[in-house]
């Protein structure tokens, strides 16, 4: 998708090019023209179309990414600063930390819900079962009287 006439997705690239961060875009096999498009300014690894947790555990195994910064294709308002912002975050912290259009996360959690979360919402949605667990459900009462 153009957005000011240009394609979205290299806005993103630019963006995280800036940090200086390794970059690899996982994308789903057979989608040519994104690959055409993507060959010769990052890294590509194409995996499954609707398991975007396998799609990712394999690019982040086959790359030996220790920790994985997900930014969105569509995020047009990230900024090289608020994912290295996220990154100091997760560092300071040891656990998932998302906001700022990204997401950061150990290759171990993500091994985990590789392995272990079969719910299909978090299959195709890589950190929905993490955002989803680091959650507390209980009630609050509020009545102060």
């Amino acid at each position: 998708m153009d957005y000011n006439g240009k394609p979205l997705i290299d806005y993103i690239i630019d963006e995280c090019k800036k940090t200086e961060l390794p970059i690899v875009v996982a994308i789903p096999k057979g989608d040519d023209i994104l690959f055409d498009h993507l060959i010769g300014k990052v890294n590509v690894f194409s995996g499954s179309l609707n398991d975007v947790i396998s799609r990712y555990y394999k690019c982040a195994k086959e790359y030996k990414f220790d920790t994985i910064i997900r930014v969105c294709a569509d995020a047009k308002h990230v900024k090289s600063e608020l994912i290295l912002q996220q990154l100091d975050n997760y560092k300071k912290y040891h656990d998932t930390c998302f906001g700022n259009f990204c997401w950061v996360f150990s290759f171990e959690k993500l091994k985990h819900y590789y392995y272990n979360d079969k719910r299909p919402e978090t299959r195709e949605h890589v950190v929905a079962g993490m955002i989803h667990d680091m959650t507390v459900d209980y009630e609050i009462d509020f009545n102060t009287d």
